[in-house]
């Protein structure tokens, strides 16, 4: 007997609307078009793109010291000692310098502040060289040393030479008298005893292209010039042939071991002026001659994250324990910091007020053009 159905009992499929349809369909006209594409040719240019997209990415294990005027000795020096140390001390141990030619430092310093702000793992080794010409207002200058974190700083201090009269409180006679002063540039390293000068009341006479030690002392000696600035290390290496030929310190930069006997220039100012040392001049000569007993400093971009800061303290602290570097530092009469706090007291010295700042440049504007 054939059983009836009523229409409303027969199970009919679902109506299929046009989205549910084309989704059912599209996996396997994907499958039926890439079975004809041969995979190795159609990864390659699947490869091309992610190696050129990755190629401007930092290696984020990697490590980079900027060395500033690396044809001073004591930056090639420091360059390589920084560098054994922190191969042992830094994770991963990879790190590389890249120099920055320069006489001064201040390529190299401009090409640090210009690093992208997310630019890690790097820091600059720079002279002091490069703050004098930040602070003499050299156009040349575009970075702001105020935004560095110092984490190493080797320092010395500087002897200004000259007649042994001038040792003694001064006579009327030596008052506004004009002195030879042997010089590297108008704004080299020896911008503070000229400045120094004219606060004693001396008119000073920049004699340009004497930077060498050597060259300096050669100089004095023929009485071509009659003060220089040089280092304490120096110094104590000429003094005996600078005493016999009627020369002698005048006064220091700062109170060291090395230069116990030598009046520092505030002590000289009061002999001289009976009177303290005081003013914007002065503050300006604080920061310049803070700069010029700086040898070298190593130093991060402000945005570092604390903990790669850490890192690199930790090293120099391990290497300014090394027998070998204390034996180098003490040698070269070299007062060797690492930095634990940020806020450097001696660094902070080296950033004048503003006012202090305009007035270096207002009393050196007028004598560049007069020296030139």
């Amino acid at each position: 007997m054939v059983k009836i159905f009523e229409k409303s009992q027969i199970p009919l499929p679902s109506t299929l609307s046009r989205r549910q349809l084309l989704t059912a369909l599209l996996p396997s006209a994907i499958g039926l078009s890439l079975g004809s594409i041969p995979f190795q040719a159609s990864s390659q240019p699947l490869r091309a793109t992610l190696s050129s997209a990755t190629q401007g990415i930092p290696d984020p294990t990697a490590y980079t010291l900027l060395v500033a005027a690396p044809g001073l000795p004591s930056q090639e020096r420091w360059k390589q000692i920084l560098l054994s140390a922190l191969k042992e001390t830094l994770p991963g141990g990879d790190i590389q310098a890249s120099a920055v030619p320069g006489q001064d430092g201040v390529s190299g310093a401009n090409q640090f502040d210009t690093r992208p702000e997310n630019s890690s793992h790097t820091a600059l080794l720079v002279p002091g060289s490069a703050i004098i010409a930040a602070l003499a207002g050299d156009p040349r200058v575009h970075f702001d040393f105020g935004r560095w974190i110092p984490i190493f700083k080797s320092l010395t201090n500087c002897v200004v030479v000259g007649p042994q009269a001038l040792q003694h409180p001064l006579q009327a006679r030596f008052r506004k008298h004009s002195f030879k002063v042997a010089v590297s540039t108008y704004i080299g390293a020896e911008l503070p005893t000229l400045l120094a000068l004219h606060l004693l009341n001396f008119t000073p006479l920049p004699i340009v292209g004497m930077g060498n030690v050597d060259e300096a002392v050669k100089a004095l000696l023929n009485r071509e010039v009659d003060i220089i600035q040089m280092d304490s290390k120096h110094y104590a290496d000429h003094q005996d042939e600078i005493s016999k030929a009627g020369f002698g310190a005048l006064f220091s930069f700062n109170a060291t071991a090395d230069t116990r006997a030598i009046p520092t220039f505030s002590q000289k100012y009061i002999v001289e002026r009976n009177h303290p040392p005081q003013g914007l001049l002065y503050e300006g000569w604080q920061s310049l001659a803070s700069a010029t007993t700086l040898e070298t400093a190593c130093v991060m971009p402000m945005l570092t994250p604390p903990q790669e800061i850490a890192q690199w303290r930790h090293a120099i602290n391990r290497l300014l324990q090394s027998q070998e570097v204390v034996t180098m530092a003490k040698e070269n009469f070299l007062t060797l910091q690492s930095l634990k706090e940020s806020n450097d007291a001696s660094f902070n010295i080296m950033q004048p007020s503003l006012s202090a700042q305009l007035a270096i440049k207002r009393w050196l504007t007028p004598l560049l053009s007069e020296w030139k």
